[in-house]
């Protein structure tokens, strides 16, 4: 169904994906409830691929006909009663809500045209519940991958003061997917990812390490533009001991700039590629230096 779904849609538009839709609904469910939202759900992920103009108009057409999108916060809903009661003798209290985020991994266009749902993820944030909260953060995770970030980054940074050290540990990976979503935002990002790194109040560590994970799947090159573009002193040093750590794979190269009392730092993450940053001299070479110190300290920390 997938595939006849690019298909059809790519010669019949919204009027092929309609009657795949009609087939789903006509059939004798042998899997029915959730396993049917997912179907739907990837129907609809393939004609959003190839719709036109008019998707938005047609979208609002087939959620009216077929209700995808309320069924998918529907089900949400459920996984996160299941969080929160945990006397479901069938599902693991996260086995929904796991099946559900791993969905939307794969039909990312459906969770870009999922408002609905990104309002009731951001309002299950606020739930007095933890377990709650903790879980809801999860799932918004991949939403954040495909909506805009300036709607999800608000609640998430809110949630990195919340008491419970579990919800601070789901916003931080969460976090981590913004800044290679949405780079503009990475300077607001990174700060609370590396204030995150020195949490006092994270019994076993889990937020460290969340945030440390998060930070380690930031490109090198987002960290140094971030560094060079902020004037946060504070970011600035936060950011010297995390590029470091990534430089230990990476050759940095420094040379003189054909701009007077300029240097190139030129930076080759992969062969036959390279970045270059044209900063004063003195600039460079403090930025140099401090990147060795961290590396030395970084090295004795290893061993």
């Amino acid at each position: 169904l997938s595939f006849l779904s690019g298909e059809v849609s790519k010669k019949q538009g919204v009027a092929g994906i309609r009657q795949l839709l009609s087939l789903l609904e006509a059939e004798p469910q042998e899997v029915v409830g959730v396993q049917h939202v997912l179907l739907q759900m990837r129907l609809l992920n393939e004609w959003l691929g190839v719709a036109g103009e008019d998707l938005e108009d047609e979208l609002a057409a087939l959620e009216e006909e077929f209700h995808v999108m309320d069924s998918l916060v529907e089900w949400f809903q459920e996984g996160l009663k299941r969080v929160r009661r945990r006397d479901d003798s069938s599902w693991d209290d996260r086995q929904l809500l796991s099946l559900l985020t791993t969905a939307l991994q794969s039909s990312r266009a459906v969770a870009a045209q999922a408002p609905a749902l990104l309002e009731f993820l951001q309002e299950a944030m606020r739930d007095r519940s933890p377990r709650v909260r903790s879980a809801a953060r999860s799932a918004l995770g991949e939403v954040v991958k495909a909506a805009p970030a300036k709607q999800v980054l608000p609640p998430l940074i809110e949630a990195m003061r919340d008491r419970n050290y579990d919800v601070r540990r789901a916003a931080s990976s969460a976090l981590g997917e913004v800044v290679k979503a949405a780079p503009a935002h990475a300077e607001q990002v990174l700060l609370r990812l590396i204030e995150a790194m020195r949490d006092d109040n994270d019994p076993y560590g889990s937020v460290r390490s969340a945030a440390s994970s998060a930070l380690g799947e930031i490109s090198l090159q987002q960290l140094i533009e971030t560094y060079w573009a902020t004037q946060n002193q504070g970011l600035k040093q936060g950011l010297i001991p995390i590029i470091a750590t990534q430089l230990y794979h990476t050759p940095l190269l420094v040379r003189t700039s054909l701009k007077p009392h300029h240097q190139q730092l030129i930076l080759y993450p992969t062969a036959g590629k390279h970045v270059k940053w044209d900063k004063p001299q003195q600039e460079v070479q403090r930025f140099v230096q401090q990147i060795k110190n961290a590396a030395k300290r970084n090295q004795k920390q290893r061993q």
